[in-house]
């Protein structure tokens, strides 16, 4: 596969992206958990622990994502062709016309 540095750093944002709907779909979890136990126990401590350390991760990635997306906006040209191209590739895989 041969792409640019554009194209490379784009789908980095993505990626950034789909993590940052993963730790959404963490903490949901963590919610219900934290509904469904006392607490007064340790369980609910850890949980409690584990929606911390999933806001703070999840702060620092919707960091950087504006950063990198800031950058990219400096290649307009680049940013158009790679939607483009990404909206081509995403219609290809799920079977959708153009």
């Amino acid at each position: 596969m041969n792409r640019s540095v554009f194209e490379i750093a784009a789908t980095g944002v993505d990626d950034l992206l789909a993590v940052q709907k993963s730790f959404d779909n963490s903490k949901v979890i963590f919610e219900l958990i934290m509904k469904q136990i006392s607490p007064d126990s340790t369980v609910y401590a850890l949980v409690e622990l584990g929606m911390l350390d999933v806001c703070q991760w999840e702060s620092k990635v919707m960091d950087w994502c504006v950063v990198m997306d800031d950058e990219l906006d400096c290649f307009t040209g680049l940013r158009e062709a790679y939607q483009v191209k990404s909206f081509l590739r995403n219609s290809l895989r799920t079977g959708g016309a153009l």
